[in-house]
């Protein structure tokens, strides 16, 4: 299914840079954000071949009036309901994004490094958005493996929420919360911690 659509992409004609010089407003925000957040710091030649101009176009399109109408509107309810939404936190580092050679992954036997590296981060649930940054509870789309999830602190350095997770509640809304029984940035202490609450600890 991919394949066709990668296809289309490839004949969508380039967006011409005044069009996108002349963004305002929300699109011009957005498309900095994007650059900056995403474009300039994706190592996937591929990925950004594929995504991009279709996000490009999205812009342009919402900038006219047949688009513009719709677009503000899932502005608005995104915003609106922005704590309801759920984010991936080890998907938020570049590091662990799918690259076309990954530093961080050996050679195969034609020397090929594509791929992405395994990091602790990548197997915890995803956040409830409104607690990413809470003290007292934290609550995941699902439930854990293990009794701490990763977070990353302000400088981007990681922060190991522990948590008891055979402890929780099931929102009517969906999702689990869980009490934050400690935050640390030792991995090891994090670990300790879980294995002591889930052996009767407090």
């Amino acid at each position: 299914m991919k394949e066709p659509l990668r296809k289309l992409v490839r004949l969508m004609p380039d967006i011409p840079q005044s069009w996108i010089d002349n963004l305002t407003g929300s699109q011009r925000l957005l498309y900095d954000i994007a650059k900056e957040k995403w474009y300039d710091c994706d190592k996937s030649d591929e990925r950004r071949e594929k995504l991009w101009k279709p996000f490009l176009f999205m812009l342009v399109f919402w900038m006219q009036d047949e688009a513009a109408e719709p677009f503000d509107r899932v502005l608005y309810e995104v915003l609106k309901r922005r704590d309801q939404f759920y984010i991936a936190s080890g998907r938020l580092d570049p590091n662990n994004w799918y690259m076309n050679k990954n530093p961080a992954i050996a050679p195969d036997e034609y020397g090929r490094t594509h791929g992405r590296r395994m990091h602790i981060s990548l197997e915890d649930p995803a956040i409830r958005f409104d607690t990413l940054t809470r003290d007292d509870v934290i609550v995941l789309l699902e439930r854990p493996a293990r009794g701490f999830v990763c977070l990353r602190d302000a400088e981007g350095k990681p922060l190991y929420t522990v948590i008891n997770r055979f402890n929780y509640v099931k929102l009517p809304e969906g999702g689990y919360q869980y009490t934050i029984a400690g935050v640390t940035g030792d991995l090891m202490e994090a670990t300790k911690r879980a294995q002591e609450i889930e052996n009767g600890g407090n």
